[in-house]
């Protein structure tokens, strides 16, 4: 997660339910950020002060309700398609939005001249292309996470151990049967979170 969030930055998670999404509610945790999710259920998400359920709620209305009419800092969107444009919506001016996946349609729209009056920042990142190098600096940072036991990975359904065990060596391990291939490594999502430093 960015460096410099503070603790007074808002970032709404899109799809803070999915794996991505509670990796990157941790860390922005652990960056004293105020987490903001956005899931396809009420259910509590550890980490988050507040969900927004994208099937009942209108997201942009919520979200300046809870951000007392400011909007917030930053989106990081882990959904894209239909939740793009809502996404954009829930920005403060000056605000940054970072898509990192597009899950069903992979063209969107949104309101040009409501974006460049709110001054909004759009950013996309493709995890694929970050460097061995970049992603040794990132893990290196996000160890002292981990040995504070405040960052921890997330659990493995006991099927999908004792099939990974059953696997020959050679082959290349799957992912797991109810894993987004549309969605990147939650691994990874620090360099996209990279993405939100505070100017």
């Amino acid at each position: 997660m960015p460096r410099n969030l503070r603790l007074e930055k808002t970032i709404l998670i899109i799809g803070a339910g999915g794996a991505v999404g509670q990796a990157a509610t941790q860390i922005a945790n652990w960056r004293k950020a105020r987490v903001l999710g956005a899931a396809r259920s009420s259910d509590p998400i550890p980490g988050a002060f507040a969900v927004i359920n994208t099937r009942t709620e209108d997201l942009p209305k919520r979200a300046f309700e809870l951000t007392d009419g400011k909007g917030v800092d930053a989106v990081l969107d882990a959904v894209g398609g239909p939740m793009f444009e809502r996404a954009l919506g829930c920005l403060r001016i000056g605000g940054r939005q970072v898509a990192i996946t597009s899950t069903g349609d992979r063209r969107v729209s949104f309101d040009l001249v409501d974006f460049y009056h709110n001054e909004s920042r759009l950013v996309g990142v493709d995890s694929m292309k970050v460097s061995p190098r970049d992603v040794s600096i990132i893990a290196d940072e996000l160890r002292q996470g981990f040995e504070a036991n405040i960052l921890k990975l997330p659990a493995v359904d006991a099927g999908y151990r004792s099939k990974m065990r059953s696997k020959p060596t050679t082959e290349s391990p799957a992912a797991p049967p109810d894993s987004n291939r549309c969605s990147p490594s939650p691994s990874l999502i620090a360099p996209s979170a990279a993405k939100f430093r505070a100017t």
